[in-house]
């Protein structure tokens, strides 16, 4: 397939990491993360799919998942394990316990506490997740086999979800958004389905569903295997949503401003985690009175964008294994 530009996957990404940005600084209200929940991973899946090219044989292929993949998870996660340890040992809660469980969680590639391990950057699984779901693409190719592994996927996560069946490593994430991430492949085969725009009306009510839905549904996790209270509406309110966020992302011709942070969406899941716990301990020390709310946790997830910006830039000068490249 041919590797032309499309500018609303640029407008897609840049959304899709300030919200996630967002949902992590913990700064918001419960409705709003839950919110966000429904579309930031199901959006970055499905793009990731629509993104997905084999390479001629799996040898290759399987380097280039690592070298974009798993090469920048490593160097992202040794550099929080610093910034999470000096963060600890000033707070004066490094323990050797706690380093270990440091360690394992980075080994192991998990994205939630548990009763021994703690994760120093917990949007690292999506990485390998990713990794997971690319060397399995390489062996599903033509859009029959496609639909028919979407159905088995969806019928393992109902069977998961109804044992409990827990796994440590990100699989069952992977699982997870398997169904997204072949959507997006799917939709790349036949992306005359993208082209039809809907009119702002619909779009409007198409939101409002969304929202009742999503409220409905409680709460949904991706790194946790989570779907809420129902597995089908999980589905069908994440995909209504990313219908929608499509169809305004097409509304927009992306500026060099929008497509450098489409760029460096890596780099900014790599380090927004610290930033905002740095930047959170520094006003807690500035201001003792200090509120947390919406308007601040807004305010916060945006200054963290701006200030990725140049380090974006350096990066595709300099550094860009930062950026997966």
């Amino acid at each position: 397939m041919s590797r032309t530009y499309v500018p609303w996957i640029d407008v897609a990404k840049a959304f899709g990491i300030t919200i996630v940005v967002l949902e992590h600084n913990g700064l918001l209200s419960d409705c709003c993360i839950q919110g966000i929940r429904v579309i930031d991973m199901p959006l970055f899946m499905f793009v990731s799919g629509f993104l997905f090219s084999p390479q001629a044989t799996f040898k290759q292929h399987i380097a280039k998942a690592a070298k974009r993949l798993l090469i920048p998870y490593i160097v992202y996660s040794l550099l929080n394990l610093v910034l999470s340890s000096v963060l600890a040992y000033v707070s004066n809660v490094l323990t050797l316990t706690a380093f270990a469980g440091y360690l394992g969680s980075i080994f192991l590639g998990i994205g939630h506490s548990t009763t021994s391990l703690q994760p120093v950057w917990p949007p690292g699984w999506f990485l390998v997740a990713l990794f997971f779901l690319h060397i399995v693409a390489y062996f599903i190719k033509d859009k029959r086999t496609i639909l028919w592994s979407l159905f088995v996927a969806f019928l393992l996560c109902l069977l998961l979800r109804q044992v409990n069946f827990i796994v440590v490593l990100p699989v069952l994430s992977a699982l997870m958004a398997y169904p997204f991430y072949s959507i997006g492949r799917l939709l790349k085969m036949n992306t005359h389905y993208l082209e039809k725009r809907q009119p702002i009306w619909l779009l409007a009510l198409l939101l409002i569903v969304v929202v009742l839905m999503s409220h409905f549904n409680g709460n949904q996790k991706m790194v946790t295997f989570d779907f809420g209270r129902s597995v089908f509406v999980y589905y069908i309110c994440s995909g209504m949503a990313l219908f929608l966020v499509i169809q305004l992302c097409m509304k927009v011709a992306p500026p060099v401003f929008v497509r450098n942070i489409s760029q460096g969406t890596l780099l900014i899941l790599g380090l927004h985690w610290n930033m905002e716990r740095y930047i959170l301990v520094l006003l807690t020390k500035m201001i003792p009175d200090f509120e947390i709310n919406n308007v601040i946790g807004l305010a916060i997830g945006l200054i963290i964008i701006l200030a990725s910006y140049p380090l974006i830039l350096f990066s595709k000068k300099y550094c860009p294994i930062f950026l997966g490249k």
